[in-house]
């Protein structure tokens, strides 16, 4: 595997030799131009996308995208509070079900620093008749909740603004040939 750096800003493409593409907590949000170059490169017949997002960083052009294939990434912050302590390095176990997660799924991990949840919509007809499957991978243990009040200095649980569990951490988009309703797992096109 060779990386190699590029900003989007200054291509019009992504490489056609491309494997894969990361775009590693970005700061600021996609430009228009910036969407059509992650959207092109996304709509190949082979291509692979890692995100990953600073829970700190206002990209609403780049939740759309996301939000476009079934996952949303939600403006709250996971944690939990223990001895007066608010908590944000957060407990997770990988799921169970999805193939990609097999040699994971039921193991615990901690997801280290700020983290938001996500809406992960894994039966979405609409999403499904396009063969495309979001898929969630790990979410908070019990005990942790997605906290919409930011700036809260001594947080406590709010049923009626909180989101519950499952408080979805990380997810996958798979789509193509392999993703029926019938399967709950999918291989990529």
């Amino acid at each position: 595997i060779e990386l190699s750096p590029l900003r989007l800003a200054e291509i019009d493409a992504i490489p056609d030799d491309a494997e894969g593409f990361a775009l590693i907590g970005p700061r600021y949000d996609l430009s228009k131009k910036e969407l059509k170059i992650l959207s092109d490169y996304w709509d190949r017949q082979q291509s692979a996308i890692l995100v990953t997002l600073d829970p700190t960083a206002k990209l609403d052009n780049l939740r759309v995208f996301l939000r476009s294939y079934g996952i949303t990434p939600r403006t709250d912050r996971v944690i939990t509070v223990k001895n007066g302590q608010t908590l944000s390095n957060v407990e997770s176990v990988f799921s169970r079900g999805a193939e990609i997660n097999t040699q994971l799924e039921g193991k615990s991990t901690v997801f280290e620093g700020p983290s938001c949840s996500l809406e992960v919509r894994e039966n979405d007809d609409r999403l499904l008749n396009k063969r495309i499957q979001p898929i969630a991978l790990a979410q908070a243990v019990s005990g942790w909740w997605g906290e919409t009040r930011l700036n809260e200095q001594n947080p406590v649980w709010n049923p009626e603004e909180d989101h519950v569990e499952p408080l979805y951490i990380s997810a996958a988009i798979i789509r193509g040939q392999g993703c029926f309703r019938q399967q709950r797992t999918c291989t990529r096109r």
